[in-house]
């Protein structure tokens, strides 16, 4: 092999095949080892990404609340209607304001301007409401569970 004046290799010598085999499995082993690092570092960050928003789609699927302005309440994509100015309305307005206390039913009449009615008819309101959550969002329970004259949301759906 020589070089010409101007720099340029007029004639190549053959590359021994035995050369050329270690030289592709070694960078084989290079690339597929720095592929496996790269996956290595970034796979458990997104996969904790994955994770969390799977758990907050699955969390706002499973969570039901109540919009007072539309009078409806909401599980995921289904509603179901509450009658605007009833029992169910203000015994729902109440519950929800804050799910984790129980509410009285006298604070529910109290609400609602009807001092005078009996505590069953916020027990059959209640009622009433746990049927139409039960059959618009296909419940194993109750939404509302009650105790003695007291209710509140069910710890399942906070």
């Amino acid at each position: 092999m020589y070089f010409s004046p101007l720099f340029a290799i007029e004639k190549l010598k053959p590359i021994d095949p035995s050369i050329t085999m270690i030289f592709a499995v070694v960078m084989g082993v290079i690339f597929i080892g720095g592929l496996g690092i790269v996956l290595w570092r970034t796979y458990p960050e997104l996969r904790s990404k994955y994770r969390h928003k799977r758990n907050k789609k699955i969390k706002s699927e499973s969570k039901i609340w109540f919009d007072t302005h539309k009078s409806m309440l909401h599980k995921g994509s289904h509603q179901t209607q509450i009658p605007e100015s009833s029992l169910e309305y203000y015994a729902c307005k109440l519950i929800f304001k804050n799910p984790q206390v129980y509410r009285d039913d006298l604070d529910v009449l109290l609400a609602a301007g009807e001092e005078d009615k009996n505590d069953r008819a916020v027990y059959f309101a209640v009622d009433r409401i746990n049927n139409k959550a039960r059959r618009a969002f296909k419940l194993e329970d109750k939404l509302l569970k009650r105790n003695k004259n007291r209710t509140r949301l069910n710890d399942n759906y906070f």
